[in-house]
């Protein structure tokens, strides 16, 4: 395993888990999402904002913990928040959108349907 991506990880722990009165979403940096290469695996339930990366806690979250448990060889150390009410990174852009830009790359989002899986991702260039 890449020892330099584990010490990436392992330097960003513990990620914040933001939760509010009705989701929950993991904040992981864009350069950490790309460097772990699962940034086509986001879906527009996402939210990114200055180089960061809210991953809703369904699908998403569960992606990046699965992968950076695979790289660092245990669950990754997560440290929650807890709100009252909306998060206000609710009215963020999706992560998709805002980490193409990031990238300076043009994506066309495929449209999500009303039935979502987690499999119904976006794909974004890694």
């Amino acid at each position: 395993m890449d020892n330099k991506l584990k010490q990436m990880i392992q330097d960003a722990e513990p990620f914040r888990f933001i939760s509010d009165s009705g989701h929950g979403w993991v904040e992981v940096r864009f350069d950490l999402l790309r460097a772990m290469k699962i940034a086509r695996k986001i879906s527009n339930y996402s939210y990114g904002y200055q180089g960061r990366g809210f991953l809703e806690e369904d699908c998403d979250a569960q992606v990046f913990m699965a992968r950076a448990k695979q790289i660092i060889g245990r669950e990754p150390k997560v440290s929650p928040q807890y709100l009252n009410g909306d998060w206000a990174g609710r009215n963020f852009d999706s992560l998709p959108f805002v980490y193409s830009k990031w990238l300076g790359v043009t994506v066309l989002n495929k449209v999500i349907a009303p039935h979502f899986k987690c499999e119904d991702t976006v794909e974004v260039g890694a």
